[in-house]
């Protein structure tokens, strides 16, 4: 018999976490620790309790992406992280590892096959999809300077040009990510700095050009 994984389920959509709910009912051994819904939930619950996998999203209110994974490598190191994102961009996927996780998932993906990602990261091996994996190593490869100019953004900078890209105004962002207006307009600024971009306009065009809009 195997032994039971208990994982803590990091989302802010309720309606995914309460699929996940419905999913593992059938599963014998994956069990729903806790839940959390923003960054700062996700640290108190490895405070109060242990876990064999973190599923986490990448997008959560508060703290979030690479800032999250370093914070939680650095006080919980050898706990599986497994991102389970609605970004399907290998250059995300490539930052996620990088930062820490064990593994990446995207949301559009089979019930089998995130089970399976699931117990391969908790039983301490990492999983990439090879549909992933192979659009990361092309995304090496063919690319002239190795990665465009938003790829080097942090995962917080890439979050608040694609609500800007989106059409959110500086204020609105502010209160999606619970950070002050002057926080991200340092990001919106240090953004376009790291890309060499010297207008909003600019930037807005460059969004599109690379679906930073959708």
């Amino acid at each position: 018999m195997h032994k039971v994984k208990r994982i803590l389920v990091a989302d802010d959509h309720l309606l995914l976490r309460e699929g996940l709910r419905q999913l593992f009912e059938y599963v014998d051994d994956i069990q729903i620790g806790a839940e959390a819904a923003t960054g700062d939930e996700v640290l108190k619950a490895l405070a109060l309790d242990s876990f064999d996998l973190l599923l986490l999203d990448i997008s959560l209110p508060g703290i979030h992406g690479e800032e999250l994974i370093g914070k939680i490598r650095r006080n919980y190191s050898n706990l599986p992280i497994l991102i389970l994102s609605m970004h399907n961009e290998p250059a995300i996927a490539k930052r996620m590892i990088q930062a820490g996780a064990s593994g990446f998932i995207t949301k559009g993906t089979s019930s089998t096959e995130l089970l399976e990602a699931m117990r391969k990261v908790a039983a301490g091996r990492r999983f990439i999809s090879a549909e992933m994996a192979e659009e990361i190593f092309f995304l090496d490869a063919l690319s002239p300077v190795g990665v465009a100019p938003h790829e080097i953004l942090t995962a917080r900078e890439d979050l608040v040009l694609r609500l800007l890209a989106q059409g959110h105004t500086v204020n609105q962002i502010a209160r999606r990510l619970h950070l002050s207006n002057k926080t991200v307009s340092a990001h919106k600024s240090n953004l376009m700095e790291k890309m060499q971009i010297n207008n909003f306009a600019e930037l807005m065009q460059y969004a599109i050009t690379h679906g930073l809009n959708e």
